[in-house]
């Protein structure tokens, strides 16, 4: 699951500008979806709705929780405890669990809903790709290289390391935090392998900075 990505900024959608063979790849081989809705244009609620199945309006959560704000909150929150979540359903019924990405609806330092295997980052939004605190169960250790390709390394261990153990299924909840439009996180040259192809470009169909200075003064961006 991607973070705050439309779906008119993948190749497969139309986009001739962003180059995305993989994910085109998958949607010519698997199944992709053409009359597909959103619950949420933000990532907090969307994320509530997949893993408890209800609409914003139903679980409460209707915008993405402010850091400045969580810390605050009592010890070991958790937005979606009184409801019953995907992971908790599948761990009653024989599934190993695991979560491997952003989270971004409650405590972060120690598993929720029933999750055995849990890798997140130490924040809930996104200020940087590069450098953020990664918590893995029960450490807690700087990550210096991209968090998305971290997620995704890690993801293919969890499911590697599965060829061990057959005898029960797994869920492998995998939300990454890009490709975000949280703009801290991408301000400045960008320092993947392939900013450097994109940096001259003029990118009409991505929304420009330019056009949200109000919205970065008022949230202090």
């Amino acid at each position: 699951m991607t973070d705050n990505q439309p779906s008119d900024l993948l190749g497969c959608y139309g986009n001739t500008e962003i180059k995305s063979p993989n994910l085109d790849k998958m949607a010519k081989e698997g199944v992709m979806f053409e009359n597909a809705f959103c619950p949420n244009a933000m990532c907090s609620p969307s994320r509530a709705s997949v893993w408890t199945g209800l609409m914003p309006s139903q679980h409460g959560i209707h915008t993405w929780l402010d850091d400045r704000l969580m810390a605050k909150w009592p010890k070991d929150w958790n937005a979606l405890k009184e409801f019953d979540t995907l992971p908790e359903i599948l761990k009653r019924n024989g599934y190993d669990t695991a979560m491997i990405g952003k989270y971004h609806l409650g405590c972060l330092e120690k598993p929720q809903n029933s999750i055995d295997h849990w890798i997140t980052m130490g924040r809930g939004h996104t200020l940087d790709f590069y450098g953020n605190t990664i918590i893995e169960n029960s450490k807690k250790y700087i990550h210096e290289g991209h968090s998305v390709e971290l997620f995704t390394s890690k993801a293919v261990e969890y499911v590697k390391g599965r060829t061990q153990n057959r005898e029960s299924p797994f869920l492998l909840l995998l939300p990454y935090n890009g490709p975000y439009g949280h703009w801290p996180s991408i301000k400045g040259p960008a320092k993947n392998q392939f900013g450097s192809y994109y940096e001259k470009l003029n990118m009409n169909s991505v929304p420009r900075e330019g056009l949200c200075k109000g919205a970065i003064e008022c949230f202090q961006m």
